[in-house]
């Protein structure tokens, strides 16, 4: 239960960040942050924006396949 509460304040501190324009600190959280444990899928495509947006393209495409993963529409994935 704990790990889970952790996971919840760091993706808010993430949040918080972008909200903040401080992308760079964001996206070395977003790297330290085990994705699997994400549990909402706005964050999710937050993060794959972010990482659009810092010409990543590899990892925005592996959060993109998580969440077709999670919610089985191929929407995500065109």
């Amino acid at each position: 239960m704990a790990k889970r509460r952790e996971r919840v304040r760091q993706c808010r501190q993430i949040r918080e960040m972008v909200e903040d324009n401080k992308y760079k600190k964001a996206l070395e959280l977003i790297d330290e942050l085990p994705l699997a444990e994400v549990g909402s899928l706005d964050d999710l495509y937050l993060y794959a924006e972010l990482y659009e947006k810092a010409e990543r393209m590899e990892k925005k495409k592996e959060i993109y396949y998580m969440i077709y993963d999670r919610t089985k529409s191929r929407y995500v994935l065109d």
